[in-house]
């Protein structure tokens, strides 16, 4: 979902629970950083 130009994102177990807003910059930085494992997540 997408407010003004930020992403809203929220727990998919709890729908009606609080969105955390992010800019759409942020969120495709995020993005970028987790694929190649540039934000802590493990690759293998």
């Amino acid at each position: 979902m997408t407010l003004n130009g930020r992403v809203a994102l929220r727990r998919s177990t709890d729908p009606d629970g609080p969105a955390l807003l992010y800019s759409a910059h942020g969120t495709t930085d995020f993005n970028e950083a987790a694929e190649p494992g540039g934000a802590g997540f493990r690759t293998s």
